[in-house]
């Protein structure tokens, strides 16, 4: 004995059997309308995020104080620190030069060819 095809109850059908294509179709164009507007409703919201953070970096960064001295104050700073430890070495912190005083009476000549 053979058995006819159960009829699914998940598919709409017309009387006579035929499956009703029209049904699928206009379910089908509502969830994609309302894939659509769900993402146009996505991208919105992320913009209004992404602009609301940089929004809030910008008055951060703006607010915040100076927190570094400028760089010649730093440089001084640093050659200070840095002198008391060099002289117990005997180093110089900079290279000598003989001046006028080192040369008292004498006077520089360059020898002439």
């Amino acid at each position: 004995m053979s058995k006819a095809p159960a009829k699914s109850q998940d598919i709409r059908r017309h009387p006579d059997g035929s499956i009703d294509i029209d049904f699928y179709r206009t379910r089908a164009a509502a969830l994609r309308g309302q894939a659509k507007r769900d993402g146009v409703m996505l991208k919105m919201a992320s913009a209004v995020v992404l602009t609301v953070a940089g929004g809030l970096a910008v008055a951060v960064l703006v607010a915040a104080p100076e927190q570094h001295a400028p760089a010649e104050r730093r440089l001084a700073q640093l050659s200070v620190q840095h002198q008391g430890s060099w002289h117990v070495l005997g180093a110089r912190t900079k290279p000598h030069r003989p001046g006028p005083r080192d040369l008292g009476s004498k006077t520089l000549t360059t020898p002439t060819h």
